[in-house]
């Protein structure tokens, strides 16, 4: 059996991900009747999201536009 050791760099990353979910990107704010895309990738122990709105064909998330 394994144990689990919570490292410093267990900390570092940790700290990385807290500040990171507290300046998320934003998306400007959407057109009337413009579509906006929400992808999601779901595995056994994770899950993502991704909103993404279409400018000129092109997709842009958060951190490209």
């Amino acid at each position: 059996m394994t144990t689990f050791e919570w490292t410093e760099d267990c900390q570092k990353a940790f700290e990385e991900l807290k500040t990171h979910l507290l300046s998320p990107k934003i998306l400007p704010q959407s057109r009337e009747n413009e579509d906006l895309f929400l992808y999601l990738r779901v595995a056994d122990l994770a899950m993502s999201s991704v909103l993404v709105m279409e400018d000129a064909g092109v997709l842009h998330n958060a951190e490209t536009r």
